[in-house]
């Protein structure tokens, strides 16, 4: 399965915290993605962010946390 922006490497976190809620109208999701509906959002995490428990998907620099 090839998937855009799979690795979530084209979005930028800039948060000291490690992590960045996205929030951009009109997708609300990562870059090329697409939201379903305007009701929720993502997360972008750094690997490791200790805010997010140290988690890491083992791949990449960032994952995704869906709400």
């Amino acid at each position: 399965v090839n998937m855009l922006n799979g690795d979530f490497e084209q979005d930028t976190i800039t948060s000291a915290a490690g992590w960045e809620y996205v929030s951009t109208y009109p997708t609300y999701a990562p870059s090329s993605w697409a939201a379903s509906s305007s009701n929720g959002g993502s997360t972008l995490i750094t690997q490791g962010s200790s805010a997010w428990g140290g988690l890491s998907s083992g791949n990449g620099i960032n994952y995704v946390g869906l709400q």
